[in-house]
């Protein structure tokens, strides 16, 4: 516990009590000097409680602390969550009856909605049914990677959990969740050397689950036939499972309709909707999903296509794909303002310094 000297007031006893923890109760004014939604809110049980009951307030970790809620439920427990650090994930596996081991790395998953730019415009896909999401994470539990045990489980609504078990793997691994929409998850990540293979292997597993996404998923469900199905494996030694593919394209149809017409909403308050009558041309790794250009058009209400890499040579069978569009774009565009004479002013003086060194640590990994 965080204070020892409260050991020696502790007797054991066969007694049981209910702890109920009200997270997030007290609330904010909606207005300044109002009333926050507890005080507004009509509660005889609560006044009740708190008449006949013995009140006080207690401090998580430490004053001037704010804890997560992995830290806070360690010390209502009257675990010291400085002495006994437990990450979020390890806490979420436990509590769907997942078997932690030593060198388990153990990550808490959320479902998400991005848009054609990667960005993310909800954390939490639209708080996805547990119905619906159930089925993706059947999906991705037939996921598999060398050298590694893999168990994939759904916890409720767009929350899962991922245990990976293997020699040599780190906890010291970043958080892609950047606690904010409208920018790009975060690269999974090492935080040290050692770190790297766990990384490497995460990295590796979400590749795995896009594919997934692109091969079965459908972005107009109206295009699946009722009579299309996917073949689920059962998990241990469950039977496997034939589910309809149409219910995995009535998932999806709903948040690619939410990215375009944020999309659309963003062009009509910019004063851009009347230019686009002539057409769309979308790009990016999720518009290779079927029925994609069929959404665009009845949302935007004008005709549109998959856009591919042009005017490109080489290898042209590794990057004549629509995700990378953007990006052969731009090297296109750089080169012929080189050609020109014309240079890119970096405000940030620091950026083209650290391209450079990522550029290198990219050729002395490949040689």
């Amino acid at each position: 516990m965080p204070f020892d000297y409260l050991k020696e007031l502790l007797e054991e006893n066969e007694k049981k009590i209910v702890l109920l923890v009200l997270d997030g109760l007290g609330g904010l004014p909606v207005e300044p000097g109002g009333f926050t939604e507890l005080e507004a809110a009509h509660t005889p049980n609560m006044d009740r409680l708190a008449k006949e009951g013995s009140l006080g307030q207690t401090i998580p970790i430490r004053p001037g602390v704010t804890p997560g809620s992995g830290p806070a439920h360690l010390s209502l427990f009257g675990y010291d969550p400085i002495q006994y650090i437990v990450g979020r994930g390890a806490l979420e596996a436990c509590g769907i009856g997942l078997s932690l081991k030593k060198g388990d790395i153990a990550v808490r998953c959320n479902f998400a909605t991005i848009d054609e730019q990667g960005k993310i415009i909800d954390r939490r896909a639209g708080r996805i049914s547990t119905e619906d999401a159930v089925l993706i994470v059947q999906k991705l539990q037939t996921i598999t990677l060398p050298g590694v045990e893999i168990v994939v489980k759904h916890v409720k609504e767009h929350r899962f959990a991922i245990l990976m078990r293997g020699d040599d793997l780190s906890p010291e691994i970043g958080d892609t969740d950047p606690q904010e929409t409208g920018v790009s998850a975060h690269p999974i990540a090492a935080h040290i050397p050692q770190a790297e293979k766990t990384a490497a292997l995460f990295r590796q597993w979400s590749m795995e689950a896009e594919k997934i996404k692109i091969k079965y998923g459908c972005g107009l469900s109206s295009m699946i036939s009722r009579d299309e199905t996917i073949e689920v494996p059962g998990v241990g030694n469950g039977k496997g499972r034939v589910l309809s593919r149409q219910i995995l394209g009535e998932i999806l149809e709903p948040r690619v309709e939410e990215i375009f017409n944020l999309i659309h909403d963003d062009l009509t308050r910019s004063g851009y909707e009347d230019i686009i009558n002539s057409g769309v041309v979308i790009t990016g790794g999720s518009s290779e999903l079927p029925g994609i250009p069929e959404v665009a058009e009845q949302v935007f209400n004008c005709p549109s296509r998959i856009g591919y890499p042009q005017k490109i040579t080489g290898l042209v069978e590794v990057v004549n794909k629509p995700m990378y569009a953007t990006a052969v774009g731009l090297v296109i565009y750089g080169a012929k303002r080189a050609k020109k004479g014309k240079k890119f002013r970096i405000r940030d003086t620091n950026i083209f310094s650290r391209v450079m060194e990522r550029m290198k640590k990219w050729f002395k990994d490949v040689i």
